[in-house]
């Protein structure tokens, strides 16, 4: 397991936040084998505040399962959402985080070009946990606008 606090991925760093989850995901991890088991094991203190913040348990999993997120620049179609969760239109569902153009085929990229053919897209930055959204695309968290 990797103990270092403030972890360093490409060249960008995990905040206050985003490291204490991890790190105690890791501590979790030495002494529980399920996740489960170690979160029903979480001071309720931790565990509600873990719950009532979807970024947190992802780090928290991550730290976990000795996982590490990539930290991805690319583009999305519209501001980043104010709770950093992007809905799907067709459904209205709320997705695990912020939809992204990150990986999407060139050849699938004209569907959102004809969505949005009055917009720009945006650059932006995340954190990529492997979350896809229900039309494919991929999540990121813990997003900020780049330039």
């Amino acid at each position: 397991m990797n103990n270092t606090n403030l972890i360093e991925t490409g060249a960008k760093k995990m905040d206050k936040r985003q490291n204490k989850y991890y790190m105690l995901g890791q501590e979790y991890a030495a002494k529980y084998d399920n996740i489960r088991t170690a979160i029903w094991h979480m001071p309720d203190d931790q565990g509600w505040e873990m719950a009532s913040d979807n970024t947190s348990s992802c780090w928290f999993s991550a730290g976990f399962f000795d996982k590490m997120p990539e930290w991805v620049e690319t583009e999305r179609y519209g501001e980043i959402p104010p709770n950093g969760k992007s809905k799907n239109h067709a459904t209205g569902e709320i997705e695990k985080g912020v939809s992204t153009l990150y990986g999407i085929p060139k050849s699938r990229l004209w569907i959102y070009e004809m969505w949005y053919k009055n917009e720009k897209p945006i650059k932006i930055g995340g954190w990529n946990f492997g979350h896809t959204g229900s039309d494919g695309e991929t999540l990121l968290i813990d997003c900020v606008k780049i330039g």
